[in-house]
């Protein structure tokens, strides 16, 4: 697949937003962050890390969900079914190694009515 001049522009554009973001962003949190001990430059590494890491797969997954598309004739519907619960088991499996699975039903239980937000994003 080939892309033209304006998609490799705005690709290379939001690259460049977000790192310049990451690294020269707000300093005032940098600053509270390195008085409490926080190593600033390995969170940076960390969250540049995190970026390319997201940019990567987001590649890699329309490539792969175009190859899905063609060789196998799957509907989107399907299609989005399995991402969406392949997503879902990531999650609360990070949730429950993370010790946070409790933290989150707490904070719904505590915020009820953001169970309508979460049916909606879902």
């Amino acid at each position: 697949k080939r892309y033209g001049v304006s998609d490799v522009g705005i690709a290379i554009a939001v690259t460049a937003g977000c790192t310049i973001f990451g690294l020269y962003g707000d300093e005032s949190t940098l600053t509270s962050k390195a008085s409490k001990g926080a190593n600033v430059s390995e969170t940076s590494e960390y969250g540049i890390l995190l970026m390319l890491g997201y940019l990567f797969f987001d590649g890699f997954t329309s490539t792969f969900q175009d190859k899905l598309f063609v060789g196998y004739k799957m509907e989107t519907y399907n299609q989005m079914l399995w991402v969406n619960f392949c997503s879902a088991f990531i999650s609360v499996f990070y949730l429950v190694s993370d010790g946070s699975f409790e933290d989150a039903i707490a904070f719904i239980q505590r915020h009820p009515m953001i169970t309508g937000d979460i049916l909606i994003l879902s």
